[in-house]
């Protein structure tokens, strides 16, 4: 296996070599590419020491070393630093930018999910002073109809009053209505259930989660109005 053309020992300028035809045959085959590797390899350490006997000749005698020192142990060395270098360098860099894109996609993930969040939420408020306005506007609308024989037991009724006593703006959770009855959730649920049938709350949406929440409807609201103050 040959190396390629002669090369000039003073002038010549190690990428020359890097020709098509390596082995020199008058064509280009298969038997090339292993001497395209090998040339590669050593490239970085014959361009430094080409540099060294161009730009510093002094220092490259003191060294010992001239383009006759192509593809010798001093250009492996070197060559195999910079080469190490590099794929070091280039695993870094593939970890930094795969860190940024995975920083930058969740960071817009996050946002997506929070800006669809608070569009449901302003939706829900909407919907609420729509509802207010319309009552404003309409005094029959404004007067609920509770429904015909309404017969609402323990659990139900202590529902509605703490619904009633939430501040604006505040709701109860399924596991809060648990809680508050002493309960499990599936028991809490069959309660809001037949609360949500009667029309007497409403419900809308809580944490990230979307867990539902429950405040007092119109009807609702008239009901524990009349159960606090009845009609004398």
């Amino acid at each position: 296996m040959t190396a390629g053309p002669p090369m000039n020992p003073t002038t010549s300028a190690p990428w020359q070599y890097l020709v098509k035809d390596m082995n020199a045959d008058g064509q280009f085959t298969v038997s090339d590419i292993p001497l395209w590797v090998h040339q590669g390899f050593f490239l970085p350490g014959d361009c430094i020491i080409w540099m060294l006997s161009l730009h510093t000749p002094r220092l490259a005698r003191f060294a010992e070393l001239s383009p006759a020192d192509y593809g010798g142990a001093v250009a492996a060395a070197v060559s195999a630093l910079i080469w190490f270098f590099l794929i070091v360098v280039s695993g870094g860099t593939y970890s930094f930018v795969r860190n940024v894109d995975r920083a930058v996609t969740g960071r817009i993930i996050d946002l997506h999910q929070r800006v669809v969040l608070r569009g449901r939420i302003a939706r829900v408020l909407l919907g609420n002073r729509l509802r207010k306005l319309r009552a404003l506007t309409s005094p029959r609308a404004a007067e609920p109809e509770l429904p015909g024989e309404l017969f609402l037991v323990d659990e139900e009724l202590r529902v509605l009053m703490a619904c009633s006593e939430l501040g604006p703006g505040f709701a109860m959770a399924t596991s809060e209505v648990a809680t508050l009855l002493g309960t499990n959730v599936r028991a809490a649920r069959r309660t809001l259930g037949r609360l949500k049938t009667l029309e007497l709350i409403d419900t809308g949406f809580g944490s990230m989660e979307e867990e539902t929440v429950y405040t007092l409807s119109r009807a609702g609201r008239a009901f524990v109005a009349a159960q606090v103050s009845p009609e004398q």
